[in-house]
């Protein structure tokens, strides 16, 4: 199997470990700013995509970085698939369990995560091994910075709407957390 694909693989293992450290690393930090700008910093959807969505990119441009027998640009590509991805599911699956079907919990909560977690390496993977073209790398490092400046800008200053809204403080952003 080519590397690449091994990597992607094992993304899954390190996006659950470290997303799962991610859940409890703001208040273990004493409620950190900077540290609350990438990892989520209270219990709303949006916040919770950060479970996702930074150990990804924290992974992928690692091995990007640090491991030279990978096809790159196939190699982030694949991780901006994954990200909007994630970023789109994690939400989704949240609002039609409950809001379609009435359904709330830890469990369904847990088990969105890994799923997402699970459907979008094997995205990625389906991309990386098939794709006929693929984003420039300048192109995949600049989608990353809008989604890093993306989710720092909404965790400083969200909109006051239900995404963003604690359900268990009913408030928004970091200042109120």
């Amino acid at each position: 199997m080519d590397k690449g694909k091994k990597y992607i693989l094992n993304s899954i293992w390190f996006v659950f470990i470290i997303g799962t450290v991610f859940h409890f690393v703001y208040d273990l930090t004493g409620k950190n700013f900077f540290i609350g700008l990438l990892v989520p910093i209270n219990e709303s959807i949006w916040e919770h995509t950060k479970l996702t969505t930074i150990p990804i990119l924290l992974y992928y441009i690692g091995i990007t970085l640090f491991k030279s027998n990978i096809d790159k640009k196939r190699f982030l590509s694949s991780m901006i698939l994954a990200i909007i991805f994630n970023i789109l599911f994690i939400p989704g699956a949240y609002y039609l369990f409950k809001g379609g079907l009435a359904i709330e919990g830890l469990v369904i909560d847990i088990s969105i995560f890994i799923v997402s977690i699970i459907l979008s390496s094997l995205l990625a993977l389906h991309f990386y091994d098939r794709a006929n073209r693929v984003l420039p790398n300048f192109v995949s490092i600049f989608i990353s910075i809008i989604v890093l400046i993306t989710y720092i800008v909404l965790t400083i200053v969200p909109p006051e709407v239900p995404i963003f809204e604690d359900p268990k403080t009913y408030t928004y952003g970091i200042e109120n957390s």
